[in-house]
């Protein structure tokens, strides 16, 4: 009886101590959000919210440590017959260690990754990470993007989310004005702004200034992915063709030497680009080999709309 009374003890501990990892934690790829609001310490209901439409419950239901079913799987986006879900963690050099949830199918093809949140899911958060980076202007000053805040030539202010066009968040307010930003093939082109249809949706009127990435400064485009999750939602700002070179930006930055005319011409303009005589030598960060995992699947199965991009 002693015994079989320790065993219940130490399953219940440890039910409890996992309860406590999900209760109450919020998750999202950019695009959907999760929040778990209840937990009977084997089942966990996170309500389900979208950039643009409501959801549903997912239920999610523990078969062993780190790892569930899904209950209700049509609850998660694209309507899976059947999702599981293993609770990891990453170094991200960004970010430090990161949990998130792996989602995949019963054949374990990726479905998606949810990093956990530090704060609730808002949804508002993505143009930080997208606009990331130091940018040279049509007017000859110098921009940086970092984190919240816009710095113009050593002058530092802090940005705010603003939603543009169809409840996007393409925009931002600086210095009490607001601006609506659209991607262009090497950096962004960004608009003044005024017009309120009436639900805080702007529209972008007057150019202020072209973007252009300083790639041998960031050493490529996207330093993101050598420094956290990639949000699918993130990707979505992006074109199809944009995706692909952003996931091979990672190869580049170890001198992977491509047999693709077009990636191979695009990368050599880098002088950073250091091209190697074996690939095969190559060793990839546990957090580059998600990104790119993450990179693919977006491109595969995302439907593309280049509303946001200019050519």
């Amino acid at each position: 009886m002693k015994k079989i009374s320790l065993l219940l003890l130490s399953a219940a501990l440890s039910m409890g101590v996992y309860a406590q990892k999900m209760d109450k934690t919020s998750w999202s790829d950019g695009e959907m959000g999760i929040y778990c609001y209840e937990n009977d310490g084997t089942t966990f209901t996170f309500s389900v919210g979208y950039a643009h439409e409501g959801g549903a419950d997912l239920k999610l239901r523990k078969v062993k440590e780190n790892v569930f079913e899904a209950v209700n799987p049509d609850a998660y986006k694209y309507g899976a017959t059947y999702v599981k879900a293993t609770l990891k963690t990453i170094n991200c050099p960004g970010s430090g260690i990161t949990k998130y949830l792996y989602f995949e199918d019963k054949n374990g093809k990726m479905l998606g990754v949810m990093p956990q949140l530090t704060d609730d899911y808002s949804g508002e958060t993505i143009e930080t990470d997208v606009l990331a980076g130091t940018y040279k202007g049509s007017d000859g000053k110098t921009y940086i993007f970092s984190g919240k805040s816009l710095i113009i030539n050593g002058q530092s202010s802090d940005i705010e989310p603003l939603k543009c066009e169809m409840g996007y968040v393409n925009g931002f307010k600086y210095k009490g004005q607001k601006y609506c930003f659209r991607i262009s093939e090497n950096g962004v082109n960004l608009y003044t702004t005024t017009t309120d249809d009436g639900e805080f949706e702007y529209e972008p009127e007057k150019l202020w200034v072209k973007l252009t990435i300083d790639q041998e400064k960031n050493q490529g485009r996207w330093a993101i992915t050598k420094n956290k999750i990639v949000m699918s939602g993130y990707v979505g700002y992006f074109s199809k063709s944009l995706c692909r070179v952003m996931r091979n930006e990672i190869y580049a930055r170890h001198g992977y030497n491509f047999a693709s005319a077009d990636l191979k011409a695009h990368f050599s303009k880098m002088s950073w680009y250091k091209p190697v005589a074996d690939n095969s030598k190559i060793q990839l960060s546990e957090l580059e080999q998600l990104n790119i995992a993450i990179l693919k699947l977006c491109e595969d199965t995302f439907t593309w709309s280049s509303d946001n991009i200019e050519k």
